[in-house]
């Protein structure tokens, strides 16, 4: 697989191995926004946002192909919240759990996996609230 390091945000985006079979004059890239301590609604983003595009529409991967995404965790989670691993929904223009799971956590990181690519990050909701996904 391809491990690609950003490290603006003390992050990282994992390919599977055969994720680039077929590709050919392709390109990966990663960019960050920094929305550290940002408000949409009532939910806190508390990761930098990483957009992942190889040039193509990526979506629908088998669970053996998913994209693992590791987001540094920037704030401190409260106590009656919960991390939820999420992308842009430019369609709908909300952010939406949708083909994302958590896995876990690790050093200080969320670790996701994604079913396709687009903007990520990683939200701290409030575990009395309702997802909007």
């Amino acid at each position: 697989g391809l491990l690609v390091e950003v490290v603006e945000i003390n992050s990282s985006v994992a390919f599977p191995p055969d994720f680039f079979n077929g590709f050919t004059n392709e390109f990966v890239r990663i960019s960050v926004s920094s929305t550290f301590n940002s408000f949409i609604g009532d939910r806190q983003i508390a990761t930098g946002l990483v957009i992942v595009n190889v040039g193509r529409e990526i979506e629908n991967l088998p669970i053996s192909g998913r994209i693992r995404l590791n987001l540094a965790l920037q704030d401190v989670q409260g106590e009656n919240e919960e991390a939820v691993c999420v992308f842009w929904d430019p369609f709908q223009e909300v952010f939406s759990g949708r083909g994302c799971e958590l896995i876990g956590t690790s050093d200080g990181q969320l670790v996701c996996e994604c079913d396709h690519l687009t903007a990520f990050a990683a939200l701290f909701e409030s575990s009395n609230s309702v997802p909007t996904f």
